[in-house]
């Protein structure tokens, strides 16, 4: 017996062989080609997934960069300040008693304190 695919092999197929291993072939070679298709789109997104994850990578790590020079130091030193002179005013009140406090002291108090997000713990 022929091995396969040799030239005595193909000279002793019928004809009706030779058109069904055409078929076979030509069937195989567009089944991998719509498999390398699938193949090299599933790259091209992970290839953008990659440069995507890379970007925010970077963007991290500026921002820990900023940060650890102190960029946004001064923004939570003003906070913090905003937060001690609420403080400072709420012990002076404390001391003097809440029955002294007029409404616009009051109402002041109250809204600095929403601007700095304290809450009456109801929420």
């Amino acid at each position: 017996m022929a091995e396969f695919g040799s030239e005595e092999h193909v000279r002793s197929l019928s004809r009706e062989q030779l058109e069904e291993l055409f078929r076979s072939v030509f069937n195989s070679r567009n089944d991998l080609n719509t498999i390398i298709k699938q193949q090299s789109q599933e790259i091209f997104e992970l290839h953008r997934k990659v440069a995507d994850q890379s970007h925010q990578l970077k963007e991290v790590q500026t921002a820990l960069e900023r940060r650890n020079q102190g960029e946004f130091k001064a923004r939570w030193q003003r906070a913090l300040d905003r937060y001690r002179e609420l403080a400072k005013e709420l012990f002076k009140l404390a001391d003097r008693g809440l029955m002294e406090l007029d409404d616009d002291d009051f109402c002041r108090i109250v809204d600095e304190a929403e601007k700095l997000g304290v809450t009456d713990g109801r929420d």
